[in-house]
């Protein structure tokens, strides 16, 4: 299931690595 980031639907895969670095959700 993709998920919202923002103004951008990422794969859940990218979406975990992402929130390592990036705390915005």
């Amino acid at each position: 299931m993709p998920v919202m980031y923002g103004n951008v639907i990422l794969p859940k895969k990218l979406f975990f690595r992402e929130e390592s670095q990036q705390k915005a959700i």
